[in-house]
């Protein structure tokens, strides 16, 4: 009893981590223990709730730490995994280390700031970089030069993940880290990382769509492998491309989309670009309108169109390809609209033959040939090779349009990525794989491939899409599960094995011969008409119904389950057949080598047969075109290539992971993030690197990179190393804890964490070396500056002694200068005092001389006093007389102005009414002259009249007599005009010379009276002198 009290109340207040139904683990805190049960309060409902013991894990304080790598957590369980990808993600922290695999949580908004680009080699000088997409580019990057081998980056995760966006921002990394300070060996080195970056809106546009998860879901995968140089600069790129959807281009699911390329189109070119192309809206297209989902919120697809406009001219598309790329495009909208109907023999006909003539324009191919490769198969029979004719049904030439309309926006998005390749190819001279001499290049792939899809109605693609799933699983689980106990085992290291889930068994269902799912069918492929979905699925049935990942589903006969990595999934396989035998026949094939557009023939070209076997060769190469090929087949091919060329190089994982199913910013469902976390095999890294020996270096590699500890370590060891195993061994034993690391046969293992423990070693040392030298630079330093500063202090001593000198100096001269200054003062104030008094005595003497003149001045005043009244009398005199002589003058002019002013009126008067007379005279004249003139014109009238009736005698005597009169009158006129003339004359003279005598006379008359007025002036002031002068004279005397 006092044992189980004790253990009580040591668990009691203890945190635990314990399931939750809505976020799968909460952190609780211990209430009470009982037994094998667990009494928690969770703080989400503040209640007590029971718990078995193996359902909670405990916490460990690294469980609260915001870690940028899993693998530093201790007492590693899904639970705090989960709560540190759900506290990094709501801080904007959406990249999370486990190991070297990077985890990538879709954000589902733009965070700033989240993709500057580092100053160019800070991410390799970091001893511990944050999680960023970037330092997993820089790493592939630097490995790539460091070790000179191949480096892939395999992007996972499903539909909606973030896959397409991750890819894109390593490209982007290491465009611009392989062209910072470094010249390019081959020049054009900034053009080919353009040609890469700008190849992504081409790819989006052509072959990405929306779907229900994703408004920019990838429905092809693509490896993008980037070559470099020996100096590190890129010197070219290749892309590949895996499964395009071609379902998806006659139809699409509800709430999805087509391509974008058909709205762009639609939205981007100009309304006389889609008058010529005969496009309206996107609703008027069967192909376009299924999913009832034309506009995506946030996407502005005519701006996308620009960026792929811009794209096509930096991939080198000319502007009459391009023109011809959107015919294409626009003629694969058109053949949706296209229908077909019966005749009585249940024969196909086009029911809209306008619709036939606008797509066979597109095409550049007659009417009548394309309604033909519709609705007739043309099929070689017997051994002569004679031709028959099937008339197909309209469900049949359904199918066949449909398979056209496919057969053709694949050829061209093949044709658009070997145009990519080319167009880099162009840039580097060819040379992108090979050096000048002939070396192989090395390169970075990046796979950006399809996530793992589970729908409601899955099909052939989605088959394909997690048979390819399932192979990058094995691929990952062969690098970091499979590989690893087969290197321990080889290596000779103690290590205990470690189950794990291995998909084989999966990956031989679906494609091992000669009974694996994708063989069967292609089996059904070849037997042509007589294979179906029904027989196809009862051999499935047959066949694997015992296989542990094969479930036959109790009820329905069309459909099989598998259980994958990432859970069970149901496959419909109705229209299996017709997807994976996407072939066209003859017919087809014929009408677009017929085509007189030149694009639409290249994509459909028949390789030249020699010219000995000529039709026989040309048939027999249409066949495999048509026929031999499956997608299955085709598709297998392309991962087998596509899984050799990954197993040569040295993969780096991102595994990416979307946190809603709504795509809501900061939605967190984490029951969905642990399933995928499952899925990609997240869980297992994490285990396996910490328990394991994830480092390894080969003895060579190790003791070339830390001579520096060994020249350290060799002074301390009793036993100099003789091999570099032992030096290794040496190294190790001083540096790390015996149980982080192990020798094998070639190589050194160590635990994860243990490089940068020895790198900080390493640090230390020279760091330690540092501080020694500078402990010795530091003293002769000292020592230099102790000289220099005594010959300093000498100097300053001096400057002191002279400066204290000069300034007793300055004071003394200073005193003696205001001594000076007082004695000038006291001479200058006695020369004052004596001019003073002098002047004193000055002033007196004239003050008095100028009082006496003014006494005697006043005793002579009163006789100037009568002298100046009497001119002053006279000047007021003179001064009245003058004006009173003024005023006068100014009345004499006024009525002499008021005089002449009324006899000019008078004048005025008179010469006004002589005018009037004139005028009256000049008018009568005139109109006896008009009426004199109106009677002769009367005359000449009645003569022309009489003229007319009497002949031309009469007229020429009129004539005459017009021009006597005519004469006559100008005579008349002209007397006239000079008798009024003269009267006028003669009038005006008499006029002018009244007024010149009347101012004449005015002007005699004011002469006169001015001429007796200044007489009488003068005389009066004669008289008045004359008086004056009398006056004094008698008053004098």
């Amino acid at each position: 009893m006092a044992a189980a009290a004790g253990k009580k109340h040591r668990r009691e207040g203890e945190k635990v981590w314990c399931p939750d139904p809505r976020n799968v683990w909460q952190l609780g805190s211990i209430v009470e223990e009982d037994g094998e049960s667990l009494f928690v309060l969770t703080p989400d409902d503040n209640e007590e709730h029971k718990f078995d013991v193996s359902q909670t894990h405990p916490f460990d304080p690294s469980h609260a730490l915001l870690l940028p790598n899993v693998s530093d957590m201790d007492n590693l369980h899904e639970a705090p995994l989960l709560d540190l990808l759900r506290r990094r993600y709501e801080q904007d922290l959406i990249y999370t280390f486990t190991g070297d695999i990077l985890i990538s949580i879709n954000p589902y908004k733009n965070i700033p700031m989240l993709y500057n680009f580092p100053e160019i080699d800070s991410l390799s000088k970091q001893e511990n970089p944050a999680p960023h997409v970037f330092v997993t580019a820089d790493g592939a990057y630097r490995a790539l030069q460091k070790e000179g081998k191949c480096q892939s980056i395999l992007v996972s995760g499903e539909s909606g993940a973030g896959k397409t966006e991750a890819s894109k921002y390593i490209m982007r990394y290491l465009a611009n880290i392989s062209q910072s300070g470094k010249n390019n060996a081959n020049g054009g080195g900034s053009s080919v990382e353009q040609c890469v970056l700008q190849s992504n809106p081409l790819l989006e546009a052509f072959g990405n769509a929306k779907t229900i998860r994703n408004d920019n879901s990838s429905r092809f995968g693509k490896f993008i492998k980037i070559h470099y140089h020996r100096n590190g600069t890129i010197s070219g790129a290749s892309t590949s491309h895996f499964l395009l959807e071609k379902s998806r281009i006659v139809g699409c699911a509800e709430n999805e989309r087509n391509y974008h390329i058909f709205y762009q189109i639609c939205f981007g070119l100009s309304p006389e670009e889609k008058a010529a192309l005969f496009i309206t809206k996107p609703e008027d297209y069967d192909f376009l309108n299924q999913g009832n989902c034309i506009t995506v919120p946030e996407v502005n697809d005519k701006k996308c169109f620009k960026e792929l406009v811009d794209a096509m001219a930096i991939m080198g598309i000319s502007a009459d390809l391009k023109k011809t790329i959107f015919t294409l495009v626009a003629a694969v909208m058109h053949m949706g609209n296209l229908k077909f109907s019966e005749n009585a023999k249940k024969e196909a006909q086009c029911a809209d033959p306008k619709q036939v003539e606008m797509l066979a324009s597109l095409m550049k191919v007659t009417p009548k040939d394309l309604q033909f490769a519709l609705c007739i198969r043309t099929m070689s029979a017997g051994a002569r090779g004679s031709v028959a004719e099937i008339s197909l049904s309209a469900a049949e030439a359904v199918k066949s349009r449909n398979g056209l309309a496919k057969a053709i926006y694949s050829a061209l998005f093949d044709w658009l990525v070997d145009q990519i390749n080319t167009a880099t190819a162009q840039i580097t001279g060819g040379a992108a794989e090979k050096t000048m001499d002939g070396a192989q290049n090395k390169f970075i792939g990046i796979l950006d491939i399809f996530g793992f899809e589970i729908l409601q109605v899955n099909s052939f693609e989605q088959l394909c899409i997690n048979y390819t799933n399932e192979m990058l699983q094995q691929q990952f689980n062969q690098h970091v599960f499979v590989y690893e106990q087969e290197v321990y085992v080889e290596e000779g290291i103690d290590w205990s094995k470690l189950s794990f889930q291995d998909n084989i068994p999966c990956l031989e269902l679906i494609e091992k011969k000669p009974l694996g799912i994708l063989i069967l069918l292609d089996e059904q492929a070849m037997l042509g008409r007589r294979g179906s979905d029904e027989k196809f699925i009862q051999k499935l049935h047959q066949t694997h119904e015992k296989h542990p990942n094969y479930i036959k589903p109790r009820f329905g006969n069309e459909q099989f389950i598998l259980k994958h990595y990432a859970g069970q999934v149901t496959y419909t396989v109705a229209g299996f057949l017709d997807k994976n035998n996407d072939s066209l026949h003859n017919d087809l094939i014929e009408l677009m080598n017929s085509s007189k557009l030149e694009l639409l023939t290249k994509l459909f070209a028949l390789p030249a047969p020699p010219k000995d076997e000529g039709p026989k060769l040309k048939r027999a190469s249409m066949t495999k075109m048509t026929g031999t090929m499956t997608v299955g087949r085709k598709f297998r091919e392309q991962m087998a290539d596509l899984m050799a060329q990954l197993n040569t190089t040295q993969p780096s994982f991102v595994r990416c992971v979307k946190p809603n199913n709504i795509r809501f910013p900061t939605g967190w469902n984490a029951e969905l993030i642990l399933n995928q976390l499952i899925y990609l095999g997240v869980m297992e890294t994490v285990r396996i690197r910490r328990s394991g020996f994830p480092v390894r270096r080969t003895f060579d590699e190790f003791v070339d990179k830390y001579k520096l500890l060994e020249k350290v370590y060799s002074g301390r060891a009793k036993k100099l190393p003789t091999n570099n195993k032992e030096k290794c061994e040496m190294i190790l034993s001083q540096a790390l804890q015996r149980e982080n690391w192990q020798l094998g046969h070639k190589k050194v293992f160590m635990r994860d964490s243990q490089l940068r423990i020895l790198d900080a070693v390493v640090r230390k040392v020279r760091v330690d070396a540092a501080i020694t030298m500078q402990k010795y630079a530091r003293r002769q330093l000292a020592r230099k500056r102790y000289y220099k500063a005594r010959r300093g202090v000498v100097k300053l001593q001096a400057l002191v002694r002279m400066h204290q000198a000069r300034s007793r100096f300055v004071i003394l001269r200073r005193r003696i200068t205001c001594l000076n200054a007082n004695v000038k003062k006291w001479l200058a104030q006695r020369r004052y005092q004596k001019i003073r008094h002098a002047i004193i005595r000055v002033q007196a003497r004239v003050r008095g001389r100028r009082a006496r003149k003014l006494v005697a001045y006043m005793r002579a005043a009163p006789k100037a006093a009568t002298i100046i009244s009497k001119n002053v009398r006279r000047y007021l005199a003179r001064k009245h007389f003058l004006h009173l002589r003024t005023s006068a003058n100014k009345i004499k002019s006024i009525l002499r102005m008021y005089v002449a002013r009324k006899k000019f009126k008078k004048l005025r008067v008179a010469v006004t009414l002589l005018s009037k007379n004139i005028k009256r005279f000049l008018a009568h004249r005139s109109y006896k002259r008009k009426k004199q003139a109106a009677i002769i014109l009367h005359a000449v009238g009645r003569g022309f009249l009489a003229r007319l009736k009497y002949g031309k005698k009469a007229r020429l005597r009129a004539q005459i007599r017009a021009r006597a009169q005519t004469t006559i009158a100008k005579i008349v006129r002209g007397y006239l005009g000079r008798i009024h003339y003269r009267l006028a004359r003669r009038y005006i003279i008499l006029v002018q010379a009244r007024v010149r005598a009347n101012r004449v006379r005015t002007a005699y008359l004011q002469g006169r009276q001015a001429t007796i007025n200044s007489q009488a002036m003068i005389r009066r002031s004669l008289a008045r002198r004359k008086f004056l002068k009398e006056k004094r004279m008698a008053t004098r005397y």
